[in-house]
């Protein structure tokens, strides 16, 4: 269970960034974003269990409001009221971007000119990287591949 004062204790004031790249106009372009973890104000009663609290996360404009549960799941809050579960601990979410800033300098599979048989091949063999996984998140990975699932 983390308490707002254990989160403020453990990650308050961490920062680090993390490089991503996509496809644009078929040619690769670089995303540099900043990640600071500091509490917010704001507090609510989850309608199962336990609370959640806001926290600043990514220092860039976002439709979203950054989440952190009392049972250590990272989640946000897009004006629904609802906490959407977006990594099992800020742990497994540290993990994940470590693993988008490893492969941010990778050739990207993200458009469809892509031989399906030949891309079906190199994911044979994956291992999952259960540091960075779990319910809504999983990467897999291979010295030349990486793959991020994620699921609502």
């Amino acid at each position: 269970m983390i308490r707002r004062e254990g989160f403020e204790r453990r990650y308050g004031g961490l920062c680090y960034q993390v490089r991503n790249s996509y496809a644009a106009e078929s040619e690769r372009r670089e995303q540099l974003r900043s990640w600071h973890f500091d509490l917010g104000q704001n507090m609510w009663r989850d309608s199962g269990h336990g609370w959640y609290f806001d926290w600043l996360g990514e220092r860039v404009s976002s439709p979203v409001r950054y989440l952190i549960h009392t049972d250590g799941r990272v989640g946000v809050e897009d004006g629904s009221g609802a906490f959407i579960e977006i990594a099992p601990s800020i742990r497994a979410l540290i993990e994940s971007h470590a693993l988008t800033d490893s492969a941010s300098t990778w050739d990207r599979a993200d458009t469809l000119d892509i031989d399906s048989f030949a891309l079906a091949q190199r994911l044979c063999g994956l291992t999952e990287i259960p540091e960075a996984s779990g319910r809504t998140i999983k990467w897999r990975a291979s010295r030349a591949v990486a793959v991020m699932e994620f699921q609502e």
